[in-house]
């Protein structure tokens, strides 16, 4: 999601979970290492690119998305 560095001042994260929104985007949720807490991006190109990683307030170990009707 990040190849040259991570954005701004985010902490490492990893365990990250996928789900499309029933709008297209797709909506990642990662957990911080080695806190757990959880932050989310959003891609509106498929994955392409990608919403730098914003903290949810969160906390988890690790994410679990499912799309619901």
């Amino acid at each position: 999601m990040y190849p040259d560095r991570l954005p701004g001042d985010a902490p490492g994260l990893n365990e990250t979970a996928l789900v499309q929104t029933a709008e297209g985007s797709i909506l990642a949720v990662m957990r911080t290492v080695p806190e757990g807490e959880m932050y989310q991006a959003f891609s509106e190109d498929d994955g392409k690119t990608w919403s730098d990683p914003q903290p949810t307030g969160v906390w988890g170990y690790p994410a679990h998305l499912l799309r619901l009707p």
